[in-house]
């Protein structure tokens, strides 16, 4: 699946029952989703946008039939590096 150029870092990836694959990652300013499919081609999996307060980061994707199940963490960002704050699961 080739991803537009700079579009973001991949951090996994699943198959889709469908023959597509479905990838989360991310850059530097918010966690990205991405499905491609045969037939529809790379669309945006719609995952949240970034809160400033609270950064969402996303590290898995599972693929269960119709759905898909992204893992992730907030954290909160300092000159003293990040710090965890709270799990994240998002389903779709």
């Amino acid at each position: 699946m080739p991803l537009p150029a700079g579009t973001f870092s991949p951090q996994a990836v699943t198959l889709r029952p469908n023959g597509g694959i479905a990838a989360v990652g991310g850059n530097d300013d918010a966690p990205v989703g991405m499905t491609w499919t045969p037939a529809g081609g790379l669309r945006s999996l719609g995952l949240p946008e970034n809160d400033p307060q609270l950064p969402l980061d996303v590290s898995s994707v599972v693929s269960s039939g119709t759905h898909l199940t992204v893992g992730g963490w907030h954290y909160l960002s300092s000159g003293d590096g990040d710090s965890f704050r709270s799990g994240a699961i998002l389903t779709r």
